[in-house]
């Protein structure tokens, strides 16, 4: 065999490999879209394995399967609506204009001020009990209860 035979023989072996190649890149990526697709549901890939934990009062609700417990059909969204089917006793203040979170007056969204999947050390309730207006919760601390901590 000449060197120009097995020159020709080993460019005749390279084109074959990146033809092979290409056509399995092709198919990973394939089968890759499909594992999304099917795993993932409506092509979105598990969330809950990827976010952060939950704040330690929600700790029980930190698996995939009670994702739906807070969030509907778009997974990056927690609803107020499902907020409020847990805790009760605000949805009640809430409908009768009571209390602090009564006040609130729009569409209500709890995330604004009640961030999750920041950690289980994380505090959902930012409240500084210094500077924080008691009056806006519709009971104004007089007398005694003024002079009283928090």
């Amino acid at each position: 065999m000449s060197l120009i035979e097995v020159h020709s023989d080993q460019q005749e072996r390279a084109s074959k490999l990146k033809l092979i190649g290409r056509r399995d890149f092709a198919l990973n990526i394939f089968f890759m879209v499909i594992m999304i697709l099917i795993g993932g549901g409506n092509g979105q890939v598990d969330q809950a394995s990827a976010a952060d934990p939950l704040s330690q009062v929600h700790a029980h609700l930190d698996s995939s399967d009670q994702c739906g417990q807070c969030h509907g059909d778009d997974i990056n969204v927690a609803e107020s609506s499902k907020c409020r089917d847990c805790h009760r006793d605000i949805d009640r203040r809430i409908r009768t204009a009571k209390g602090y979170h009564g006040r609130i007056r729009g569409e209500i969204n709890c995330n604004l001020c009640h961030r999750e999947h920041l950690g289980l050390n994380h505090q959902i309730i930012q409240l500084d009990k210094r500077s924080f207006n008691h009056r806006q919760t519709g009971w104004t601390l007089d007398g005694k209860h003024a002079q009283t901590d928090c």
